[in-house]
Protein backbone atom coordinates (compact mmCIF):
# COMPACT_ATOMS: atom_id res chain seq x y z
CA UNK A 1 0.00 0.00 0.00
CA UNK A 2 1.29 3.45 -0.86
CA UNK A 3 0.02 7.00 -1.10
CA UNK A 4 -0.53 8.75 -4.40
CA UNK A 5 2.33 11.13 -3.57
CA UNK A 6 4.68 8.12 -3.55
CA UNK A 7 3.50 6.69 -6.87
CA UNK A 8 6.87 7.54 -8.41
CA UNK A 9 8.80 5.00 -6.29
CA UNK A 10 11.18 3.11 -8.56
CA UNK A 11 10.66 -0.32 -7.02
CA UNK A 12 6.88 -0.50 -7.57
CA UNK A 13 7.19 -2.14 -11.02
CA UNK A 14 9.61 -4.71 -9.59
CA UNK A 15 7.20 -5.60 -6.80
CA UNK A 16 4.42 -5.96 -9.36
CA UNK A 17 6.56 -8.27 -11.50
CA UNK A 18 7.02 -10.51 -8.48
CA UNK A 19 3.26 -10.90 -8.18
CA UNK A 20 2.71 -8.44 -5.35
CA UNK A 21 -0.67 -6.74 -5.50
CA UNK A 22 -0.14 -3.01 -5.01
CA UNK A 23 -2.77 -0.68 -3.57
CA UNK A 24 -2.75 3.04 -4.32
CA UNK A 25 -4.41 5.17 -1.63
CA UNK A 26 -5.57 8.57 -2.93
CA UNK A 27 -5.06 11.86 -1.08
CA UNK A 28 -2.13 10.52 0.94
CA UNK A 29 1.66 10.30 0.99
CA UNK A 30 4.01 8.43 3.30
CA UNK A 31 1.36 7.72 5.94
CA UNK A 32 -1.97 6.80 4.28
CA UNK A 33 -3.32 5.49 7.59
CA UNK A 34 -3.36 9.10 8.82
CA UNK A 35 -4.01 11.03 5.61
CA UNK A 36 -6.86 8.87 4.29
CA UNK A 37 -7.71 6.13 6.81
CA UNK A 38 -11.17 5.48 5.34
CA UNK A 39 -9.78 4.54 1.93
CA UNK A 40 -6.93 2.53 3.43
CA UNK A 41 -9.11 0.37 5.67
CA UNK A 42 -11.70 -0.16 2.95
CA UNK A 43 -8.88 -1.38 0.71
CA UNK A 44 -7.64 -3.77 3.40
CA UNK A 45 -11.16 -5.07 4.01
CA UNK A 46 -11.65 -5.69 0.31
CA UNK A 47 -8.34 -7.53 0.05
CA UNK A 48 -9.26 -9.84 2.93
CA UNK A 49 -12.74 -10.40 1.53
CA UNK A 50 -11.36 -11.40 -1.86
CA UNK A 51 -8.76 -13.59 -0.20
CA UNK A 52 -11.38 -15.52 1.75
CA UNK A 53 -13.47 -16.17 -1.38
CA UNK A 54 -10.56 -16.76 -3.75
CA UNK A 55 -11.67 -13.84 -5.89
CA UNK A 56 -8.55 -12.02 -7.12
CA UNK A 57 -10.21 -10.34 -10.10
CA UNK A 58 -11.12 -6.68 -10.35
CA UNK A 59 -14.64 -5.92 -9.15
CA UNK A 60 -16.90 -3.15 -7.94
CA UNK A 61 -17.53 -2.74 -4.26
CA UNK A 62 -20.59 -0.91 -2.97
CA UNK A 63 -19.43 0.59 0.27
CA UNK A 64 -19.46 3.70 2.39
CA UNK A 65 -17.49 6.78 1.46
CA UNK A 66 -16.63 7.46 5.09
CA UNK A 67 -19.22 10.21 5.51
CA UNK A 68 -22.23 8.04 6.20
CA UNK A 69 -23.34 7.88 2.56
CA UNK A 70 -23.62 4.33 1.26
CA UNK A 71 -23.49 3.39 -2.38
CA UNK A 72 -20.23 5.13 -3.20
CA UNK A 73 -18.68 3.05 -5.97
CA UNK A 74 -15.04 2.17 -5.44
CA UNK A 75 -13.63 0.42 -8.49
CA UNK A 76 -10.73 -1.91 -7.72
CA UNK A 77 -8.65 -2.79 -10.75
CA UNK A 78 -6.09 -5.58 -10.81
CA UNK A 79 -5.12 -5.91 -14.46
CA UNK A 80 -2.20 -4.27 -16.30
CA UNK A 81 -3.24 -1.65 -18.80
CA UNK A 82 -6.40 -0.68 -16.91
CA UNK A 83 -4.74 1.44 -14.27
CA UNK A 84 -4.74 5.24 -14.21
CA UNK A 85 -1.58 6.56 -15.87
CA UNK A 86 -1.84 9.78 -13.87
CA UNK A 87 -1.64 7.97 -10.53
CA UNK A 88 1.15 5.43 -10.85
CA UNK A 89 3.81 4.10 -13.24
CA UNK A 90 2.57 2.36 -16.41
CA UNK A 91 2.63 -1.42 -16.42
CA UNK A 92 2.21 -1.75 -12.65
CA UNK A 93 -0.30 -4.34 -11.53
CA UNK A 94 -2.21 -2.38 -8.95
CA UNK A 95 -5.46 -2.33 -7.07
CA UNK A 96 -6.69 1.22 -7.07
CA UNK A 97 -9.51 3.14 -5.48
CA UNK A 98 -10.38 5.02 -8.64
CA UNK A 99 -12.89 7.49 -7.27
CA UNK A 100 -11.95 10.07 -4.69
CA UNK A 101 -12.91 9.34 -1.11
CA UNK A 102 -13.51 12.51 0.87
CA UNK A 103 -11.08 12.93 3.72
CA UNK A 104 -12.88 13.09 7.02
CA UNK A 105 -11.51 14.94 10.03
CA UNK A 106 -12.55 14.18 13.58
CA UNK A 107 -15.06 16.53 15.28
CA UNK A 108 -12.41 17.85 17.66
CA UNK A 109 -10.15 18.75 14.73
CA UNK A 110 -13.01 20.54 12.97
CA UNK A 111 -14.05 22.37 16.13
CA UNK A 112 -10.46 23.37 16.83
CA UNK A 113 -10.03 24.69 13.31
CA UNK A 114 -13.22 26.75 13.50
CA UNK A 115 -12.27 28.21 16.89
CA UNK A 116 -8.80 29.03 15.60
CA UNK A 117 -10.37 30.77 12.60
CA UNK A 118 -12.55 32.89 14.92
CA UNK A 119 -9.52 33.90 16.98
CA UNK A 120 -7.31 34.76 14.00
CA UNK A 121 -10.10 36.61 12.18
CA UNK A 122 -10.92 38.58 15.33
CA UNK A 123 -7.28 39.59 15.69
CA UNK A 124 -7.21 40.72 12.06
CA UNK A 125 -10.40 42.73 12.59
CA UNK A 126 -8.95 44.33 15.71
CA UNK A 127 -5.97 45.53 13.71
CA UNK A 128 -8.25 46.92 10.99
CA UNK A 129 -10.44 48.64 13.60
CA UNK A 130 -7.49 50.30 15.34
CA UNK A 131 -6.09 51.54 12.03
CA UNK A 132 -9.49 52.91 10.99
CA UNK A 133 -9.97 54.73 14.30
CA UNK A 134 -6.48 56.18 14.06
CA UNK A 135 -7.23 57.31 10.50
CA UNK A 136 -10.29 59.26 11.57
CA UNK A 137 -13.24 56.88 11.82
CA UNK A 138 -15.81 58.10 14.40
CA UNK A 139 -14.97 56.89 17.92
CA UNK A 140 -18.62 56.13 18.58
CA UNK A 141 -19.08 53.98 15.48
CA UNK A 142 -20.50 50.82 17.08
CA UNK A 143 -19.43 48.25 14.42
CA UNK A 144 -15.79 49.11 15.15
CA UNK A 145 -16.21 48.24 18.83
CA UNK A 146 -14.54 44.96 19.82
CA UNK A 147 -17.67 43.43 21.31
CA UNK A 148 -19.59 44.04 18.10
CA UNK A 149 -17.16 42.77 15.47
CA UNK A 150 -15.92 39.80 17.53
CA UNK A 151 -19.50 38.60 18.04
CA UNK A 152 -20.33 39.00 14.35
CA UNK A 153 -17.06 37.30 13.38
CA UNK A 154 -17.95 34.29 15.52
CA UNK A 155 -21.49 34.09 14.14
CA UNK A 156 -20.28 34.44 10.57
CA UNK A 157 -17.57 31.82 10.99
CA UNK A 158 -19.94 29.28 12.54
CA UNK A 159 -22.57 29.92 9.88
CA UNK A 160 -19.96 29.61 7.18
CA UNK A 161 -18.72 26.32 8.64
CA UNK A 162 -22.25 24.93 8.52
CA UNK A 163 -22.68 26.04 4.91
CA UNK A 164 -19.27 24.64 3.98
CA UNK A 165 -20.18 21.26 5.50
CA UNK A 166 -23.47 21.19 3.58
CA UNK A 167 -21.77 22.04 0.28
CA UNK A 168 -19.12 19.42 0.95
CA UNK A 169 -21.75 16.78 1.58
CA UNK A 170 -24.35 17.41 -1.13
CA UNK A 171 -22.48 19.00 -4.04
CA UNK A 172 -21.10 16.80 -6.80
CA UNK A 173 -18.39 19.37 -7.46
CA UNK A 174 -17.92 21.36 -4.22
CA UNK A 175 -14.64 22.90 -5.37
CA UNK A 176 -16.26 24.53 -8.38
CA UNK A 177 -19.22 25.65 -6.28
CA UNK A 178 -17.22 27.42 -3.57
CA UNK A 179 -15.09 29.20 -6.18
CA UNK A 180 -18.06 31.38 -7.09
CA UNK A 181 -20.20 31.03 -3.96
CA UNK A 182 -17.64 32.48 -1.53
CA UNK A 183 -17.06 35.71 -3.52
CA UNK A 184 -20.83 36.13 -3.97
CA UNK A 185 -21.45 35.75 -0.22
CA UNK A 186 -18.70 38.26 0.57
CA UNK A 187 -20.09 40.83 -1.88
CA UNK A 188 -23.63 40.40 -0.54
CA UNK A 189 -22.32 40.91 2.99
CA UNK A 190 -21.11 44.37 1.92
CA UNK A 191 -24.66 45.66 1.48
CA UNK A 192 -25.47 46.31 5.19
CA UNK A 193 -22.13 48.11 5.58
CA UNK A 194 -22.97 50.69 2.92
CA UNK A 195 -26.19 51.47 4.79
CA UNK A 196 -24.04 52.62 7.74
CA UNK A 197 -22.25 55.29 5.72
CA UNK A 198 -24.08 58.09 7.50
CA UNK A 199 -22.70 56.99 10.89
CA UNK A 200 -19.27 55.67 9.99
CA UNK A 201 -18.27 57.70 6.99
CA UNK A 202 -15.99 56.44 4.26
CA UNK A 203 -13.25 55.31 6.63
CA UNK A 204 -15.63 53.43 8.94
CA UNK A 205 -17.45 51.68 6.11
CA UNK A 206 -14.18 50.93 4.32
CA UNK A 207 -12.89 49.28 7.50
CA UNK A 208 -15.99 47.09 7.67
CA UNK A 209 -15.53 46.01 4.07
CA UNK A 210 -11.93 45.05 4.79
CA UNK A 211 -13.10 43.10 7.83
CA UNK A 212 -15.42 41.02 5.69
CA UNK A 213 -12.62 40.21 3.26
CA UNK A 214 -10.18 39.38 6.08
CA UNK A 215 -12.68 37.03 7.74
CA UNK A 216 -13.41 35.32 4.42
CA UNK A 217 -9.73 34.69 3.73
CA UNK A 218 -9.08 33.31 7.21
CA UNK A 219 -12.12 31.06 7.45
CA UNK A 220 -11.84 29.62 3.94
CA UNK A 221 -8.24 28.69 4.68
CA UNK A 222 -9.33 27.02 7.94
CA UNK A 223 -12.27 25.22 6.33
CA UNK A 224 -10.02 23.78 3.63
CA UNK A 225 -7.69 22.42 6.29
CA UNK A 226 -10.26 20.81 8.60
CA UNK A 227 -13.06 20.12 6.09
CA UNK A 228 -11.34 19.32 2.78
CA UNK A 229 -13.55 19.41 -0.27
CA UNK A 230 -11.93 16.33 -1.86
Amino acid sequence: MYGVEKAHLSYLPELAEQGVELALIPHSGRWPMYANPVAMWERIADFHARGSTGDRQGRKLETSNGLGNTGHCLRFQTHPGRVCSQCHPPGVVVSVICEAVAVRRGPLVVAGGVIAAIVVASIANTVISLIALAAGAPDGFQPLKAGSYIFLTAVGTLTGALGWAIVRKVSKDPEALVRWLVPVVVVVSFVPDFLLYGNGGAIGVGALLLMHVAVAVVVVFAYRKVMPLS
